[in-house]
């Protein structure tokens, strides 16, 4: 019996804090922090309680499709996010038992809607479990947008988007990706002599990249924040498709950095540790919200003499240029929607063209910044062509002075696919099992 409440204990924190994110446009984490401080969960059960919501607001697209398919009531917002929930797990943990599945939400729909109200969870969720074969999804060849959209759970315009910019093949490509566990990449500062040896690694749960050797996945279960690895060495969270910004640029010793829009940090210990920790570095962050995020990173890698700036780069005023000017703008993030559970459902195609010209400001203010010579760094962690490829050829048409370095697969010991024809470097998520990320590499005449 105990065992039981502890679970409908979850359960019933699941319920409250999808509403949260649904009614109350909530971001899933602030959603779990504050119903985390009312229910007072182990953290065996909070990290249930998040794979459960996080699963369901995931893949709430394709649960509602279901759904529609064996009840047409007008449901109250409880009984509708209970059905959810249930589903997600009948559908998508295999974990779970059936039975504690349906028995579970079937007593809250009572307890907090009416004992109709149960009956109708009871009855939708076991005839899913009888009928599930009875579906009828959108067939890939006559529907791609129809099947990619309830399958796999995306807002129909991302599909009609992958479909236009990549065909249908490499559309379900990104759509699986989309709903994959990604696991939390950490990388070591390499001018640090502090590391721990592969067994203590592998011991607790850190698993060398196949693709990126520098980079580990950790595979361990909680969270890697409270592992002795991360407590006692040098080690900082980044997906190692945000690295080759840095790794791009070629910076070396005794050089001028900008590193612009630097929060967290990551590429900013990046360009640290390829100058060798030499030369002049500024971290210049315009997000006073992330300046304290910023600092303790860089404190927590034993990093004290780069520059933070607290400023928008519009108003940057340096003594001197630089050789390098690192760019990372803010984007649509469509390359980080597998570990962004909420982010498909936040996003629009408003949002990308509004998206497309603050880039495009920040870009001219940073090229302004850079000396004859110097290397201007353009990166993303999206894929849209409107806040990558477009910027990059506006900008180059309106700045004769400046020109594209093309990259190549050569070099970097990467896939050919992962190159725009013209030279930029934009990675899909699926070529590597990373985060989506576009660079693109220019230099002042």
């Amino acid at each position: 019996m105990k065992q039981s409440r502890k679970k409908d204990k979850v359960r019933e924190a699941s319920v409250k804090c999808y509403l949260s994110v649904e009614s109350e446009n909530l971001f899933i984490q602030d959603a779990l922090s504050r119903i985390n401080k009312s229910y007072h969960l182990k953290e065996y059960d909070k990290r249930r309680l998040k794979e459960l919501v996080t699963g369901a607001v995931k893949m709430k697209g394709a649960l509602n499709f279901i759904l529609e398919h064996f009840s047409k009531h007008k449901l109250s917002r409880w009984t509708k996010a209970c059905l959810i929930l249930g589903l997600y797990q009948l559908v998508y943990n295999e974990r779970i038992p059936d039975y504690a599945a349906v028995n579970e939400f079937v007593q809250l729909a009572a307890r907090y809607d009416n004992p109709g109200a149960a009956s109708l969870v009871n009855a939708v969720l076991r005839r899913y479990l009888r009928e599930s074969d009875s579906i009828e999804y959108p067939d890939v060849n006559r529907d791609p947008s129809g099947h990619i959209q309830y399958c796999y759970s995306l807002p129909q315009w991302i599909a009609d988007y992958w479909i236009e910019a990549f065909g249908i093949e490499d559309a379900i490509k990104l759509a699986e990706w989309a709903n994959s566990h990604q696991y939390p990449s950490l990388r070591f500062n390499s001018l640090e002599k502090r590391s721990p040896d592969d067994n203590k690694l592998t011991n607790q749960g850190f698993l060398r990249n196949p693709h990126f050797p520098d980079y580990y996945q950790y595979k361990g279960g909680g969270d890697p924040r409270d592992t002795d690895i991360f407590l006692n060495y040098p080690v900082y969270f980044q997906d190692p498709s945000a690295g080759f910004a840095a790794k791009l640029a070629g910076l070396e010793p005794e050089i001028i950095v900008f590193d612009i829009g630097a929060a967290p940090g990551g590429k900013t210990i990046n360009c640290y540790e390829q100058m060798e920790g030499k030369g002049t570095l500024f971290a210049i962050e315009i997000n006073h919200g992330k300046l304290k995020g910023l600092k303790k990173n860089l404190y927590r890698m034993g990093i004290n003499t780069v520059n933070i700036i607290g400023v928008d780069v519009k108003r940057f005023y340096p003594k001197k240029l630089a050789d390098i000017a690192l760019v990372d703008v803010p984007c649509s993030g469509m390359g980080t929607l597998a570990r962004n559970a909420d982010m498909r459902w936040r996003l629009n195609p408003e949002d990308i063209c509004k998206l497309q010209s603050r880039q495009e400001e920040i870009l001219e203010s940073a090229s302004a910044l850079v000396n004859e010579g110097g290397k201007l760094i353009y990166s993303a962690c999206t894929f849209t062509k409107e806040e990558t490829q477009n910027v990059i050829n506006r900008f180059l048409h309106n700045h004769q002075e400046f020109k594209r370095i093309k990259l190549h697969n050569g070099k970097y010991n990467l896939k050919p696919e992962s190159f725009t024809p013209n030279g930029d470097l934009m990675i899909l998520p699926y070529h590597y099992d990373t985060d989506g990320a576009y660079v693109s590499l220019l230099q002042r005449r």
